[in-house]
């Protein structure tokens, strides 16, 4: 009895001592993250850490709304801009799963009406940026004030304009092609894509803000204002632009939390099969690709994307082998999430070489 005695409280020891350090290393990516908002210009950012499924760091800071002192917290809704791109890719690749989509059949397929120029495009040069469908031009981008229900009505906008290259010879960043991908899978789930997302692809995780920022529905509680990086403070925008016209390619929102739930849900194969996580982790496309998987920005083990939009800056970075994401999400334009994320990594001891040198994608 006595030597059990001893076993435990040596056990509760080591328990303590592991449960200490971990709070000290909470608190020294809380200090740090406090003191890069501050010589970023920041008004309000979330972070959070998942591992094996489980949030073992998750701090806000600054303002959801600095206007109304409202402050951010962990259940802020902030915009994801170009993180969207991916979780359009798994949506793909479930109804892929599914037997109804194929990665490698041309894009015509789904619709005919389509232009015959578009004929040599598939899914696969969609979600590698080897398509050759544009990204934004000046004087046709869309006002942002509209509301488009479908994204087959928003695939209008770019449908009539050329290829800038041919399909799988270069690389080249287009969100474009994301609405075009997110009009595919509206045709073979019979869904609109907001609602497909929504009821078959969010609703497989434990996230419950993870969503298309669809203006025509009830606002989260908590979605938080939007802000630009200025010289001195900065900037509030009052007017929040409408994101349908790109719902695919950088229209969603989600809180840190349950974004990194998300993904923590995603490296488990529970949103699609293992082996779709495996696939869409290769590196596709040779040279034109470059290190880039099925929408995914690839290393190794390592996953990512970041974005940048209007009250905007985020990034979610994953390890499968380690069962680790972090997500970064400010709602500041214009600053450096992989600053941020470099600095929980190092604090954490989640891979600081790897984590701090993610790639930066273009804006959302």
């Amino acid at each position: 009895m006595e030597h059990m005695t001893r076993l435990a409280l040596i056990a509760a020891a080591a328990i303590m001592a592991v449960g200490a350090n971990a709070q000290a290393s909470a608190t020294k990516a809380k200090n740090s993250l406090e003191k890069w908002m501050e010589s970023q210009g920041a008004v309000g950012m979330s972070a959070a850490v998942v591992k094996d499924g489980k949030i073992i760091f998750n701090e806000s800071f600054g303002y959801e709304n600095r206007e109304t002192k409202v402050k951010a917290s962990n259940d802020t809704v902030y915009r994801l801009a170009s993180i969207s791109k991916p979780l359009t890719a798994i949506g793909f690749m479930l109804l892929e799963e599914q037997n109804k989509a194929d990665l490698d059949k041309p894009v015509t397929t789904y619709n005919p009406t389509w232009p015959e120029t578009w004929k040599p495009v598939t899914p696969r040069h969609l979600l590698t940026h080897t398509s050759g469908i544009r990204h934004y031009a000046t004087g046709k981008n869309d006002n942002g004030f509209t509301q488009y229900r479908r994204a087959t009505d928003a695939v209008k906008k770019f449908s009539s304009d050329e290829l800038i290259y041919k399909p799988g010879s270069k690389s080249q960043y287009s969100t474009h092609a994301f609405t075009l991908l997110a009009a595919i899978i509206e045709r073979q789930s019979g869904m609109a894509f907001q609602d497909y997302m929504s009821s078959r692809v969010f609703s497989k995780s434990k996230s419950k803000t993870l969503q298309c920022e669809d203006l025509t529905k009830t606002a989260p509680k908590h979605r938080s204002e939007l802000y630009a990086k200025g010289t001195e403070r900065a900037s509030h925008s009052t007017r929040r632009n409408n994101l349908s016209w790109k719902f695919g390619g950088g229209g969603m929102e989600s809180s840190a939390k349950d974004l990194a739930l998300f993904a923590a849900d995603y490296m488990a194969g529970k949103i699609v099969k293992p082996a779709t996580v495996k696939e869409m982790m290769k590196p596709q496309g040779g040279a034109a690709g470059g290190a880039r998987g099925l929408s995914w920005s690839v290393r190794g083990d390592e996953f990512s994307h970041s974005g940048s939009q209007q009250g905007c800056a985020s990034l979610l970075v994953g390890f499968t082998d380690s069962n680790v994401a972090i997500v970064v999400l400010c709602n500041t334009s214009g600053v450096a999430p992989g600053q941020a994320v470099g600095l929980i990594a190092e604090a954490l001891g989640l891979m600081p070489d790897q984590a701090a040198s993610a790639p930066v994608e273009s804006a959302a």
